[in-house]
């Protein structure tokens, strides 16, 4: 019975000191702050691992990663030895014994030094991530894909997440510019502090916000600097140059439009992207207008206020010059048949936009297989069937009569021979008789023509 009561009481005594120890353990609570800082200037790094070791009971904490200012928070529950281990990417480990007793209850901080792999003092040769966002006009944010980002001597374009990285070489604590730029939306410029973030990348990041959309009232006219004729399908854009594009590129604002019969390229009603009056520092603005057989336009300037929003429609002249192409035809002569339905073509072809004499003579006949009289290359003026002459235009060329080609109806001439300016067209030049494509069974007769380059 004595032995049952001794065994009774040292479980009842086993178990009251488990309790006491255990409320003991429970209510201890030391808080431990482990700061790490670069070696060679004491920067703080962030998201750095760390580990708190017990040397006496083998515990291992839970590991933690530093904040922005360098530093992870412990609370350990018991006195004892323990190793603060901290190592990051760039860095190897670096420990330190502290104790921690009843008097440290209030926390303690153990500082940490990290130095390079490399054996250097800095962390260099890192990478730079730069996420772009656009902010649209109904205020959603989402990653810009197609930005630019120009950073130190180069620039990128942002992938489908809105990120670019780049390879650098600034120490920790450099504050670092960047600019970026994407169609529609404002140009805007940023910066972070190299080692603010010192993982593997640090992080920057820049929101663009989209310009408003704005009616454009302009008027581009293109015109031949050799006669002001209007020049007809010419390429024109309206540019922008801006001392952030890459080797003196320029970006078309607008989108591209095509000159009309009037060579008029109209914005009117169209949206694009507005444009401030104070352009930044050497931003220029021009129109550039382009047309095979014409030179290109070079860089035309427009003043700014011509694009300023306005309901007022302004209209911009610009004036293209014939190239000198001398591989097209120079002179040819040729004879255009009213008795057969065909159709002659010259040799070579006639230079786009340059001017050429045509000169057209002879006579045929619609209704006499032996005597070819009564219509000319412009008019019908056999008495019994055009008591006065009527402007007939027997000879076509490239689908058109002579009076049409000129302008105006050409007066009669009794010798039947008529001349006539025409621009070329950069094709073979079309030549028939009107009457012999459907009725040559009782015609006769022929036309002589002689184009000649002016």
């Amino acid at each position: 019975m004595k032995k049952h009561f001794s065994f009774i009481s040292l479980l009842l005594i086993s178990v009251f000191t488990l309790f006491t120890f255990s409320l003991s353990y429970s209510q201890f609570k030391a808080k431990v702050v482990v700061h790490v800082t670069a070696f060679n200037n004491d920067s703080p790094i962030g998201s750095a691992n760390v580990t708190i070791i017990d040397l006496l009971g083998g515990y291992l904490s839970k590991s933690e990663v530093t904040n922005a200012s360098g530093d992870a928070e412990f609370s350990l529950l018991k006195e004892g030895i323990y190793y603060a281990i901290a190592k990051d990417v760039f860095s190897d480990a670096t420990k330190q014994i502290f104790a921690v007793s009843s008097e440290t209850l209030q926390g303690q901080t153990i500082t940490l030094r990290l130095k390079n792999k490399n054996g250097k003092d800095d962390f260099d040769q890192k990478l730079v991530d730069i996420t772009v966002f656009g902010k649209d006009l109904d205020g959603t944010v989402k990653p810009l894909r197609g930005a630019v980002v120009y950073f130190g001597d180069g620039s990128k374009t942002t992938d489908y997440g809105g990120l670019v990285s780049f390879q650098h070489n600034y120490k920790l604590g450099t504050y670092v510019a960047f600019v970026c730029s994407a169609d529609g939306y404002k140009t805007q410029e940023s910066a972070f502090i190299v080692g603010s973030k010192p993982m593997i990348n640090d992080n920057g990041e820049i929101t663009l916000v989209k310009n408003p959309l704005t009616t454009i009232p302009l008027q581009v006219q293109v015109l031949n600097k050799k006669d002001d004729s209007p020049i007809n399908n010419a390429t024109v854009s309206i540019n922008l140059r801006t001392p952030q594009n890459v080797n003196g590129q320029n970006k078309s604002i607008w989108g591209v439009q095509y000159s009309d019969n009037n060579g008029m390229a109209d914005w009117t009603g169209k949206s694009g992207q507005p444009i401030d009056a104070d352009l930044p520092g050497k931003s220029e603005l021009f129109v550039n207008a382009s047309k095979d057989g014409f030179k290109d336009s070079k860089y035309v300037n427009i003043p700014t206020d011509l694009l300023a929003p306005s309901t007022e429609t302004r209209m911009f002249t610009i004036w293209l010059e014939p190239k000198e192409d001398l591989s097209g035809l120079v002179s040819e002569s040729l004879e255009v048949p009213n008795t057969k339905p065909d159709k002659i073509f010259t040799k070579d072809i006639l230079s786009d936009g340059v001017m050429y004499l045509i000169e057209a003579s002879g006579t045929v006949s619609d209704w006499d297989t032996k005597n070819p009289d009564g219509v000319d290359p412009c008019y019908c003026y056999i008495k019994w069937r055009c008591p006065n002459p009527e402007p007939w235009g027997q000879l076509v060329i490239d689908g058109k009569n002579m009076h049409t080609i000129n302008g105006s109806t050409i007066p009669y001439n009794s010798g039947h021979s008529y001349s006539v300016l025409y621009k070329g067209t950069g094709n073979k030049m079309e030549l028939y008789c009107s009457d012999a494509l459907g009725s040559s069974g009782d015609n006769s007769g022929k036309f002589k023509v002689k184009i000649t380059r002016q």
